[in-house]
């Protein structure tokens, strides 16, 4: 019995960082990389429902996107997804083609 995983490519890695960098500088709602980070992972669905404790809500909690909990194919997906709901939600001024080519330009310093 074997568990078989695609390990995660570094610079793909790189390219969420660069997005992250560009929906702090295009949003008010997301003004700070972590922000934008666990927006997106709201955005996406990568999270788990807990009860808040003291009123029994459930509560957002986002998942982890380490290299030990998704392997390159599952960041890959979770990567388009997440490109689209920036563009779609938190910075619809920009489309995808300028997000692609922003986010090509700064990840390959």
């Amino acid at each position: 019995r074997a568990q078989v995983s695609k390990p995660r490519n570094l610079a793909h890695h790189r390219k969420l960082f660069a997005l992250l960098n560009l929906i702090a500088e295009n949003s008010d709602t997301y003004d700070t990389t972590d922000k934008a980070l666990v927006g997106l992972k709201i955005a996406t669905g990568l999270v788990d429902f807990v009860p808040h404790p003291a009123t029994g809500e459930l509560v957002a909690v986002p998942r982890s996107i380490s290299f030990g909990a998704m392997d390159q194919i599952q960041f890959a997906e979770w990567y388009e997804t997440a490109v689209a709901m920036t563009c779609k939600h938190m910075v619809p001024a920009m489309n995808r083609m300028d997000f692609d080519q922003a986010i090509d330009m700064v990840a390959s310093w």
